[in-house]
């Protein structure tokens, strides 16, 4: 499949499907830093270039990113906007645009590997996929309970989509003895699943946790019927968890040891902050992403957020890659990236 800039946009509006969350796309700001700096020499920048979707699970480990930082002086203003298209993105990862940027972690790879010049420099959350469906299913982590049934899938040939059906592979539920029923808009899944006309979906978080909340307003008894990351360690006998999202850096960040190691202190500590789910911290994100605190505080245990240096966390990238690889070379850009993507912590 090509990273269309409908999926990428598709996936970078994931939250919409709520009706919560409003994407939009900032004009890009010109940002500067001390020229002729050495590796791995401090050089303070004027404007650290940060750019994110707007959906929680990428807002909500940056809502905190960049106060050491600016505190410790080793940027001016951490300047955080959002993207809301792979134009967009690929724009400003391009032209030198951005020094950051959250991004899915195939994304990253496909850009890297279309000449892009950047790295990967963290992962930062590692799966919140789940499958809903009526409540007198019992939770299971057998995929097998979908045979004979219709199950609505966002984003068709893309991460959900691939991920969904890998499962469904590993655990030999052949595709024609269920009906996957394919939602290019995550809104319009969301709504046939709460009014009934769709018996399971896959959803992301924190749709999925909306999505319950209107079933049963609607007076449609749902519930989790399977977490995705737990049927992912059962057929790959490895952790409950797959790197889906992270940070990636220009170069000009990828060579300043100094200001790489304080970005990924920094990062690490915004996710604990969130992790932490401390009242101010769920208001601040709730004001950002514009997503009901309630719904915020439930989500965060959810999103599995840990930050994660990318070459630490290289073995499990190129797994979950080689595996959604066997359905879709092209999701990487056709290829599993080279070493020099992953990021060496420098701390």
């Amino acid at each position: 499949m090509k990273l269309s800039r409908r999926h990428l946009l598709t996936l970078a509006s994931l939250a919409t499907a709520s009706g919560m969350v409003a994407c939009s796309a900032s004009g890009s700001g010109k940002g500067s830093s001390a020229p002729g700096s050495d590796r791995g020499t401090p050089s303070p920048m004027e404007v650290l270039r940060t750019w994110i979707p707007s959906t929680l699970a990428f807002a909500a480990p940056m809502v905190g990113f960049g106060r050491q930082l600016e505190a410790n002086g080793m940027v001016g203003k951490v300047d955080v906007q959002t993207w809301a298209s792979v134009d967009v993105l690929t724009s400003l990862l391009v032209n030198g645009e951005a020094d950051v940027a959250a991004t899915p972690s195939y994304v990253s790879a496909n850009l890297y590997n279309k000449g892009a010049d950047l790295r990967l420099a963290a992962i930062t959350v590692w799966g919140m996929l789940y499958l809903l469906g009526p409540s007198e299913v019992t939770e299971t982590d057998d995929l097998g309970v979908l045979r004979g049934k219709r199950v609505g899938v966002p984003m068709p040939n893309n991460m959900p989509d691939l991920v969904f059906r890998y499962l469904l592979k590993e655990q030999s539920v052949p595709t024609d003895e269920l009906e996957i029923v394919p939602f290019t808009e995550p809104q319009e899944l969301l709504n046939a699943f709460v009014q009934g006309g769709i018996e399971f979906a896959v959803l992301l978080e924190h749709p999925a946790t909306v999505a319950i909340a209107k079933a049963t307003q609607a007076g449609r008894q749902v519930t989790r019927v399977a977490n995705l990351q737990k049927v992912w360690a059962k057929v790959t006998g490895g952790e409950a968890r797959f790197p889906m999202a992270g940070i990636a850096v220009s170069q000009r960040i990828a060579t300043d040891t100094s200001l790489l190691g304080a970005i990924l202190d920094d990062l690490g500590s915004a996710v604990a902050q969130v992790n932490a789910a401390e009242d101010a911290t769920v208001t601040k994100i709730a004001e950002t992403t514009q997503v009901d605190a309630g719904i915020v505080k439930q989500v965060i245990p959810r999103l599995q957020l840990e930050m994660v240096p990318a070459n630490d966390a290289k073995q499990e990238l190129t797994n979950f890659f080689t595996r959604l690889s066997t359905l879709s070379p092209d999701i990487i850009g056709g290829k599993l990236p080279d070493e020099e993507f992953f990021l060496v912590d420098p701390r």
